[in-house]
């Protein structure tokens, strides 16, 4: 009975052994399900360098998001303070700004092409900003600034009309007596105006009031700028004086001697005068004087005297300082005194007239 139970035991040992190896000789070959060649990838994975879905692009390839970024654009409304070259100051409400002008600053008058020159101290203005390009557009509304025409010169006839040529259209237009020609600025006769020249008219009453040119090519002249520093009518002469030098220049019954562009003789220049001389050909002379006339008052706020005196005053919250001219008139209490009897006015309401940017007359307003 012992031999049987031994040899059953044998033979399941042995059965056992047999099996186990054949699963192991079997596991050598075997592939889990989803990965049915060797080397295989995960369900989602078929190749290796394919990411899991949802992360097609690298990160570096992700597009960012762009707003979409408008422009915003402002309206301001205001009053004309200040021109002076390239700039406007403007009163807005309580507060008082600076207005640079480019060149790609529009600007209408009475929805017509304008430009800087046509503004004028106490104009309405509308000023269209935006937050890129800064000043765009400036309106001016008014019905006392006339009607401006841009056109090729064709003739003028007899000093009494000019006739242009506007678009496809040929127009004539009638000429006042007191008519003003600027070329580049510079106060200029009509005769200096040259034909197919586009020019700009500025009409009030349906007369031309002021003709403006502004070449691409200045035209030539000899010119000094200055003040006149010494007039001999004896020998028709004026010395004229500018920060550089001194010139003197002879006149003669040809002369052509204007302020503001009317017609003077010799004996109405005065010394302080700001002129401008051109010569032509070494012999023609033409003497321009244009007066810049403002008067201000405000509290004296400081004078300074020197080699150059001056005065400061403030005017609506803002300080001005003036130049004072040696010849200025000075009147406290409704008698003349010299300049420096203003140091005991400080303080005190004043008010100064300014030709030609320097101060001439000063008056104590109150005490």
């Amino acid at each position: 009975m012992k031999k049987i139970m031994r040899s059953i035991l044998v033979f399941t040992l042995l059965l056992s052994m047999s099996v186990i190896s054949s699963y192991a000789y079997g596991a050598k070959a075997f592939t889990p399900p989803g990965l049915a060649k060797k080397g295989g990838l995960p369900p989602g994975l078929v190749k290796k360098e394919q990411l899991p879905p949802g992360w097609d692009k690298g990160i570096g390839d992700i597009n960012e998001y762009e707003e979409a970024h408008t422009i915003e654009r402002n309206l301001l409304k205001g009053t004309v303070k200040e021109v002076g070259k390239n700039i406007l100051k403007v009163q807005m409400n309580t507060m008082r700004i600076t207005l640079e002008i480019v060149n790609d600053t529009e600007i209408k008058i009475n929805g017509a092409s304008g430009d800087l020159e046509d503004i004028q101290v106490g104009d309405e203005i509308s000023v269209e900003t935006d937050e890129l390009k800064g000043i765009v557009e400036i309106d001016v509304t008014n019905e006392n600034k006339g009607q401006f025409v841009t056109g090729k010169l064709l003739d003028i006839k007899n000093e009494d009309e000019i006739v242009l040529k506007v678009n496809d259209a040929t127009n004539a237009y009638m000429l006042a007596d007191d008519v003003k020609v600027y070329i580049q600025g510079r106060l200029k006769e009509l005769e200096d105006l040259k034909e197919n020249e586009t020019i700009k008219l500025k009409l009030e009453n349906n007369q031309v009031k002021i003709i403006r040119w502004n070449p691409e090519v200045l035209i030539e002249d000899t010119t000094f700028e200055g003040k006149i520093y010494v007039i001999d009518r004896d020998n028709e002469e004026i010395i004229v004086k500018n920060e550089a030098t001194a010139k003197v220049f002879k006149l003669n019954k040809d002369t052509i001697i204007e302020i503001d562009g009317n017609k003077v003789e010799l004996k109405d220049l005065e010394k302080g005068m700001m002129v401008e001389v051109f010569v032509e050909d070494d012999k023609k002379v033409k003497v321009l004087v244009q007066t810049t006339e403002h008067t201000y008052e405000g509290r004296l706020m400081k004078i300074e005297s020197g080699l150059q005196n001056k005065i400061t005053i403030e005017v609506d919250n803002e300080t001005k300082t003036f130049v004072v001219d040696e010849d200025v008139e000075v009147q406290i209490d409704e008698g003349q005194e010299g300049f420096i009897a203003l140091f005991d006015e400080i303080g005190h309401k004043v008010e100064i007239k300014v030709l030609d940017n320097q101060v001439v007359e000063i008056e104590v307003a109150d005490k």
